[in-house]
């Protein structure tokens, strides 16, 4: 009676297991209940549920990793290994630790790294994103002794290899442990495609294929917007390219695909070839850049240069009209025409100008005058002023804290 109750227990709650996903479950020691073929099957794994020292037969994941290795299916799974309550994953988040993923080395990798960026994989393991693997192991043998020794939480692998690790860890008297999630190669190569953001693993396979890195989700749109769909499509439009002199490379970026097909498109418009489309375009472009050029060095014929730094070392200029706490703030007085304005540190930004790599730059014109003041300890203030047209050095000067350097067209 006892036996039968037992095995009436375990069928009901094997029933609900299969209702409810659950991770794994712990082990009821009398494996003798089940039939011969069931408890074959059943791979006995050790792992928490919410009451101490319940124990329960029947564990779907570990059954489904089992069938995998027999069939010789690529199935991804994770398992993580623990030797006391306050080792849970939960436990190790709540202290501020780092909870450690590791994988072995394999030629294809893009299918873990897919498992472990999967909606699936974050809810079980309570991570908010999979940014990368903390260790990538050369050997199953090497991440197990790793896992062993704590250098590792959770253990991302393949069906063969979790099912060796299952195995030895069930030799182990002081661990236990809990498998996760599983699912198939083509389904974790899904969402690392989705990771990529590519619509399909499809996507992101042919993205690979088109030129010489390969095109983003943004370049895959946009090419097959012009009707490129399969990689001889793209071939063929390469070697079109190249027939017009618009680029010789035979192993394109994608980017400069798009731009030739947008320039033939362009082309075509006014009977033209990508290619001499491109050449006026450009020479359009020179010429609107020389007018605009012309009409600043008209309304702003003089370029002023604060620098604040040492010798070889420009910072920021900003850090020069800066007091701090010890002293009073100074200004960068900025007169032009009949206008006259005072700028303090944090509002540089307001003359107009732009901070480059040699300092900030103003557009001055004639009849201006500049003024600035070093608050600095040990920067130098520096002012130079240039003709924008012919590049003659009108002014050059700098000063040390509390010095002013000037200049002044009036």
């Amino acid at each position: 009676m006892e036996k039968v109750a037992v095995q009436h227990f375990v069928q009901s709650l094997s029933a609900a297991i299969r209702l409810v996903p659950v991770p794994a479950v712990y082990i009821i020691g009398a494996s003798q209940v089940l039939s011969p073929p069931l408890a074959d099957a059943v791979l006995q794994v050790e792992v928490p549920l919410a009451q101490e020292g319940e124990r329960v037969l029947q564990n779907d994941v570990a059954v489904r990793i089992r069938r995998a290795v027999n069939e010789k299916e690529e199935l991804v799974g994770a398992i993580f290994v623990w030797e006391s309550r306050q080792d849970s994953l939960l436990q190790i988040q709540k202290r501020g630790g780092t909870v450690r993923i590791c994988t072995v080395r394999r030629p294809e990798s893009l299918s873990a790294i897919g498992f472990a960026t999967s909606t699936r994989f974050l809810a079980w393991s309570g991570l908010i994103q999979f940014s990368r693997f903390d260790v990538i192991g050369k050997s199953p043998d090497e991440l197990y002794s790793m896992f062993l020794t704590g250098q590792c939480h959770i253990l991302l692998d393949y069906a063969d290899n979790l099912d060796r690790y299952v195995r030895a860890l069930k030799r182990e008297p002081t661990k236990r442990f809990e498998l996760g999630p599983v699912m198939t190669r083509p389904e974790a190569q899904e969402f690392f495609a989705a990771a990529k953001g590519y619509k399909a693993w499809s996507d992101f396979s042919l993205s690979q294929r088109l030129g010489k890195d390969g095109a983003s989700p943004t370049q895959l749109d946009r090419l097959r917007s012009y009707g490129v769909t399969t990689e001889a499509v793209f071939a063929r439009i390469v070697t079109r390219m190249n027939a017009d002199r618009y680029n010789s490379d035979p192993n394109p970026m994608a980017e400069e695909l798009l731009e030739f097909l947008q320039d033939e498109a362009e082309g075509e418009k006014t009977g033209r070839s990508a290619r001499q489309y491109r050449k006026d375009e450009h020479a359009r472009s020179l010429a609107q850049e020389k007018a605009a050029e012309e009409r600043l060095a008209k309304e702003y014929p003089l370029i002023a240069v604060l620098s604040c730094g040492v010798p070889k070392h420009i910072g920021n200029v900003a850090a020069c009209f800066s007091g701090g706490l010890r002293d009073v703030d100074t200004e960068l007085i900025l007169s032009q025409g009949n206008s006259r304005v005072h700028y303090k540190a944090y509002d540089l930004r307001g003359t107009g100008g732009s901070e480059r790599r040699d300092g900030f730059y103003l557009n001055l014109k004639r009849r201006s005058t500049v003024v600035a003041e070093n608050v600095h300890d040990t920067l130098m203030l520096g002012l130079k002023v240039i003709e924008r047209q012919s590049g003659k050095l009108l002014y050059q000067g700098e000063a040390g804290k509390y010095g002013v350097v000037r200049f002044s067209d009036r």
